[in-house]
């Protein structure tokens, strides 16, 4: 992904990708989003998903433990101490988009596995409608970006 979105969704989602400068032995985020542009609006959406359901699982439980006494800067506080899953690679394999995460419950997995299902109708470099090809190395691609890889 150019650096341009790649940044853009590293200030987006900060909170997500925080691993996103250790060294490669703590995490392959160090090599930052390994796909092309064409699911930047998949890979945002995707991560907008994540946050709100951490956003909401951690809200609620911080609520229902202080709602007797709740300061809100205080709640802010410490909802951003809290211990938050964060993506640990994020690339293309097989024609797919992978999306792994250090932890993730029932509802975030199934938020990842139905937008790698997707990418196998979105072009990788464009965003436009794709399949992916056969033979060779497998990408997602719609007819016109298989055509000027073709060098058609």
């Amino acid at each position: 992904m150019n650096t341009y979105l790649e940044k853009k969704l590293f200030k987006k989602y900060p909170r997500l990708f925080q691993d996103k400068d250790l060294d490669m032995r703590k995490t392959c985020m160090c090599w930052g989003i390994e796909c092309a542009d064409g699911w930047y609006t998949l890979l945002d959406q995707l991560c907008h998903c994540i946050e709100e359901h951490f956003w909401n699982k951690e809200n609620h439980k911080l609520w229902k433990d202080n709602k007797s006494s709740i300061d809100f800067d205080t709640f802010k506080q410490d909802l951003s101490k809290t211990e938050y899953a964060r993506a640990s690679q994020v690339k293309e394999k097989y024609g797919g988009l992978r999306f792994y995460m250090t932890e993730e419950d029932d509802y975030v997995g199934g938020l990842i596995r139905l937008a790698e299902g997707l990418s196998y109708y979105i072009c990788e470099k464009c965003g436009n409608p794709g399949r992916p090809n056969r033979g060779g190395w497998v990408t997602t691609l719609c007819d016109k970006c298989k055509n000027e890889n073709d060098g058609v």
